[in-house]
């Protein structure tokens, strides 16, 4: 699989070495983020480079459910175990004409979210604006009334004001990634105290 918009000028990551985790070769960590707000600490996005057995070594034990540890340059070592199996999707690609791969690892919540009563995704932001994109894009498949663009800044202020509505991963690389709380109830209620409080209003209509 290739990176999620790797031909979107606005997909660029931040590559900042922090150690290695041997799999069946060494696999070079330059990123994670870790759901601490889950009932036991989640991983939820992992940026790896190097041999391609490495890689799909890693993916596979953290896939299984099983431990994997990263061996930093300073400091413990940083363990990673998801709850259940089946829960990580890889986007790898090789780095140009060399033995290299480049290696993202997702929740399947980021990539494949349950739009339901009450769930949660994940957003990497990459570029300005985004945020606002992604969260409004959400909030509309969430709720079962209309959701207009001109309501997203909105929505996206509410989600940065209300740690009950979204909130920062802790990460190490540099790599922003934000926890969205997809609770259908709270959402309705957000967007009826925006119509009520005149911070949004419904678009006027040709009569």
């Amino acid at each position: 699989m290739t990176p999620p918009l790797k031909n979107n000028p606005a997909w660029t990551l931040p590559m900042k070495y922090l150690g290695v985790i041997s799999a069946h070769g060494d696999a070079y960590v330059f990123g994670y983020a870790i759901d601490m707000e889950a009932q036991n600490p989640l991983p939820v996005y992992l940026n790896l480079a190097g041999p391609a057995t490495a890689i799909e070594a890693a993916w596979a034990r953290l896939d299984l459910g099983k431990e994997l540890n990263l061996i930093p340059e300073n400091g413990g070592t940083v363990h990673f175990q998801a709850p259940d199996k089946g829960l990580y999707r890889r986007f790898q690609t090789r780095l140009g004409a060399s033995d290299t791969d480049h290696c993202i690892l997702l929740h399947r919540d980021a990539v494949e979210p349950v739009y339901a009563e009450h769930s949660k995704t994940y957003l990497l932001v990459t570029g300005d604006g985004q945020f606002t994109d992604l969260v409004g894009m959400h909030v509309q498949r969430l709720v079962q009334v209309a959701v207009f663009k001109d309501w997203h800044p909105f929505l996206s202020e509410q989600a940065r004001r209300d740690p009950d509505l979204a909130y920062t991963l802790w990460n190490e690389g540099g790599q922003t990634i934000w926890a969205l709380v997809l609770d259908r109830n709270a959402w309705t209620r957000t967007i009826q105290h925006g119509l009520e409080a005149g911070r949004i209003t419904l678009p006027e209509t040709n009569a």
